[in-house]
């Protein structure tokens, strides 16, 4: 009852206002009254009785109605709006990547060239994962940290890389609305590969903040060339590639 009861006096309310004032109702009983004295119609009391009794509350629970849905409306827009706001959007793209060939301990390398934009809420990028596949075949892929600069880094056809080049250093840190951020990401396996003479597809995945799952891939021809270590620190640490499962620790 209590929200007929609210109804019952939003229409009051409305009725009011058409009857005082400039209220849409005063101004025509005002222009009808002026129209029997000036022209001498002759209007039924019980018209007015009518417009009262009515068609004012019909026109009241008209805008009632109107008001109502105004706010719905308006409430729908803004929580469109905050949740856009607060709704994770990262893009991400694998621009290039280089392949090693097999070293003496019978290693593989892999440096992924990304490229990672924002478009929505601030998130930190996390867990970092990738795999090769081909003709029905898959290889996980483990995480490696580049070497820092105490150790020279990582060297490819003359070109050094270090940390501060590391996608997932440069994303460790939440990415706002409109950032983007570009690195590389080194991996690594360990073994005789099932791909010759195939072109893999290369698969990078990545969460947000919110523990949301991303994929993106590369599907061309990798580069190949050598992956120089002043000290190669990954030569004990990788897996045979039917069990390897690292990938990059989360970021809370």
């Amino acid at each position: 009852m209590n929200d007929v009861y609210l109804w019952l006096a939003l229409i009051f309310g409305h009725w009011q206002n058409w009857l005082i004032g400039a209220g849409v109702g005063s101004i025509v009983v005002l222009i009808l009254y002026k129209l029997e004295l000036s022209q001498g119609w002759f209007i039924p009391k019980f018209w007015y009785a009518i417009m009262f009794v009515f068609i004012f509350p019909l026109a009241s629970s008209f805008w009632v109605w109107k008001d109502e849905h105004d706010a719905y409306v308006g409430a729908k827009r803004d929580l469109a709006i905050a949740q856009d706001r607060n709704t994770v959007k990262l893009r991400g793209k694998i621009t290039n990547v280089i392949i090693s060939p097999s070293d003496p301990t019978g290693n593989w390398y892999v440096l992924f060239f990304v490229s990672m934009r924002n478009e929505g809420a601030d998130t930190a990028v996390n867990d970092y994962q990738a795999k090769a596949s081909a003709d029905g075949q898959s290889i996980d892929l483990q995480f490696l940290p580049i070497p820092d600069i105490s150790a020279k880094g990582l060297m490819i056809g003359g070109r050094a890389y270090y940390p501060m080049h590391s996608i997932y250093i440069a994303t460790k840190n939440p990415l706002k609305k409109g950032d983007e951020k570009n690195g590389v990401i080194l991996f690594g396996f360990k073994g005789k590969t099932d791909f010759q003479g195939l072109i893999p597809t290369w698969i990078l995945s990545f969460s947000d903040y919110l523990g949301k799952h991303y994929e993106i891939t590369y599907t061309d021809k990798p580069a190949q060339a050598s992956f120089i270590f002043k000290k190669n620190p990954f030569s004990d640490v990788l897996s045979p590639n039917s069990s390897i499962t690292g990938s990059t620790p989360k970021e809370r």
